[in-house]
C-alpha cells in the first residue's frame, strides 16, 4: 500500500504519448504491486512488443506486436487516450483497443493456446481488464479447447489504492 500513492502521483493526468509511457507505466506498475516485469527471453513468454503474424484471407500475411505479451496470462493493449472517461469517445476508443487485443490473440501461434485475460490500459487513467477467456471464446476459439473466465471490470487509477489494500 505504501507504493501506491506515490505511483498514481507519478502518473495519474500524464499527458505524454502512448509511445514514451506506456513500457514505463507498466514496470513501475509491476515494481509497485512486487510482481516479475516483462523480460525478452528467447521463448518470447513474457515481454514487450511480442511480435505476431497475422494470416488473412487472402492467404497474405502482415507483422504486429503485442504491447506486452505474458504466456498463459494476458495479452496487453496500451493507450493514451485523450477523450476523458465515462465519455462515448473513450467508450468507442476502449472498445476498438479489445479488438486489436481481440486480433493478436488470435495471431499468436496455436500451440501457445489463448491467454485467459485481455487487458487494456489507459496509461496514467484506467486499467481496464476487457475480457476473460470465456468471452474471448466466442470470439478466439482456443486451438487447445480450454475453458476459461468470464468478465470485464475497469479500475481507475485513482481508485486504485483501496484494490490494492483490500487483496
Amino acid at each position: 500500500r505504501d507504493a501506491v500513492e506515490p505511483f498514481i502521483a507519478k502518473w495519474q493526468g500524464v499527458a505524454a504519448s502512448e509511445l514514451s509511457t506506456s513500457q514505463s507505466f507498466l514496470l513501475d506498475l509491476c515494481r509497485m504491486l512486487g510482481v516479475d516485469a516483462p523480460h525478452p527471453s528467447p521463448e518470447q513468454d513474457y515481454m514487450f512488443e511480442r511480435p505476431v503474424t497475422f494470416q488473412h484471407g487472402d492467404g497474405s500475411s502482415s507483422a504486429g506486436r503485442i504491447d506486452c505479451y505474458r504466456r498463459g496470462a494476458f495479452v496487453l493493449e496500451a493507450k493514451k487516450l485523450r477523450a476523458p472517461g465515462h465519455t462515448k469517445g473513450f467508450d468507442d476508443a476502449m472498445l476498438r483497443a479489445r479488438g486489436q487485443a481481440e486480433s493478436y490473440a488470435r495471431a499468436l501461434p496455436a500451440a501457445e493456446g489463448r491467454p485467459p485475460f485481455l487487458l487494456v490500459v489507459d496509461v496514467g487513467h484506467h486499467h481496464r481488464h476487457a475480457l476473460g477467456d470465456e468471452a474471448l471464446a466466442h470470439r478466439v476459439p482456443d486451438p487447445r479447447g480450454r475453458p476459461g473466465h468470464h468478465g470485464h471490470s475497469s479500475v481507475q487509477l485513482h481508485r486504485l489504492g483501496s484494490l490494492v489494500s483490500s487483496v
